[in-house]
């Protein structure tokens, strides 16, 4: 689905239902009803889970902070960066970071994985 990529590959931009509509040149209620008839989660439940997946890749893979994460993958307040983090993993972008470095240093995968 043309969408999905559009998606995965500008979550980092402000992306909201109204912008995939015009990039798509359909109605938002369209497009709305669709992706979730197809996907099984709203457009932007999708985008929020595919930064939640970015933000956990940059956390394992680089040293960025956690404000520099955030910002990386298009959530500019911290705070809600934070919430969002934890209430779809489980733990705080930093603990997260930090619980599974000490896995990934012991052989280990990653939790959630």
């Amino acid at each position: 689905m043309q969408m999905i990529q559009v998606i995965e590959s500008r979550f980092a931009e402000p992306l909201t239902l109204g912008k995939l509509a015009e990039i798509f040149h359909g109605s938002p209620y369209h497009l709305q009803r669709t992706f979730k008839r197809i996907q099984g989660v709203s457009p932007a439940e999708y985008l929020l889970q595919t930064r939640i997946s970015k933000a956990r890749e940059l956390l394992l893979n680089t040293t960025l902070s956690v404000t520099e994460i955030a910002l990386a993958v298009g959530i500019p307040n911290t705070s809600h960066f934070s919430t969002q983090f934890l209430s779809r993993v489980g733990c705080s972008p930093s603990l997260y970071r930090k619980n599974n470095r000490d896995l990934l240093t012991n052989g280990g995968a990653p939790n959630g994985e």
